[in-house]
């Protein structure tokens, strides 16, 4: 069995699996855990063991589809703790002779992911179309914001059920800046 602890974020895992792919480690012999986790099986943080890092030298190229890697993004950002597991189990099933695995709805893993990848989403639209602004006055008298007596303050009132906390979740395409709001 290999313990591989990785920070919780899609380029952590991407670099950790494919590495393990490489070392053709079975889907069944890996046990995934995050390194933010609040006890972590003794202590070991390594996210390249040396078996790992010797087998990569020749080890096979695979070819995986661009929609599981669009999948695999978005589940990242789920709060699940099997997520790791999960997405490592369809990426070897993948990649060892079910290439077409995503077209086949009524597979328990791939509706698993489905289900996760929905419920990321819903909880994003959900951000978003909840946020509300407020100005807000403090001793009197409103700030400047770059020219303007604005000052705003912004917070949303559905907290996300399946989101992780994880700053890798929060990049470009779900963050909104002062620019794109009409507020720089």
């Amino acid at each position: 069995m290999h313990l591989l602890t990785l920070e919780p974020s899609f380029a952590a895992w991407h670099r950790v699996a494919r590495r393990a792919l490489q070392a053709e480690w079975a889907w069944d012999t890996v046990l995934w855990e995050d390194a933010s986790d609040s006890q972590l099986a003794l202590g070991l943080l390594d996210e390249t063991p040396a078996s790992v890092a010797q087998a990569a030298v020749s080890a096979p190229t695979y070819s995986v589809p661009k929609a599981f890697m669009d999948m695999a993004r978005t589940v990242a950002c789920h709060r699940s703790a099997h997520r790791w597991s999960l997405l490592y189990r369809v990426l070897w099933r993948i990649t060892h002779g079910e290439h077409h695995l995503l077209k086949v709805a009524v597979d328990p893993d791939v509706h698993e992911l489905h289900t996760m990848e929905k419920s990321v989403r819903r909880d994003v639209h959900k951000m978003r179309a909840f946020v509300r602004f407020r100005e807000v006055v403090h001793e009197g008298r409103c700030c400047t914001l770059r020219g303007s007596n604005l000052n705003i303050t912004s917070w949303s009132s559905m907290p996300p059920s399946s989101l992780t906390a994880s700053p890798a979740c929060s990049g470009p395409s779900s963050r909104r800046s002062a620019a794109s709001t009409g507020m720089a």
